[in-house]
């Protein structure tokens, strides 16, 4: 994906009716600072969309991690006895449980 154009926070700044309007009409602008890229405004649709998309592929690994889990604890049952607590651990460790 190929983003928006790049702007200096200072031109943002001076710029940011526009910036808004690019967003607004769905495209985004990316800003820097010191050379480095800080920050890109988009509007809240494309946000969201991001948000989905990142929340699936979350989902996707942990379905992919527990296929091959299930299939380590077919091959070997014993091998992956966990108490309580270890469970917790790694529930909390890929982030399924706050």
């Amino acid at each position: 994906m190929e983003l928006g154009p790049i702007l200096t926070s200072d031109i943002a700044r001076a710029n940011f009716r526009d910036v808004l309007d690019t967003a607004m009409i769905g495209g985004e602008t990316v800003i820097e600072r010191r050379g480095k890229q800080i920050a890109v405004v988009v509007n809240p649709q494309k946000w969201e969309a991001a948000k989905q998309a990142v929340q699936r592929v979350k989902q996707l690994e942990l379905l992919l991690l527990s296929r091959k889990r299930y299939i380590e604890m077919k091959a070997d049952p014993a091998s992956h006895l966990v108490t309580q607590e270890q469970y917790e651990q790694m529930l909390l460790a890929n982030g399924i449980v706050a």
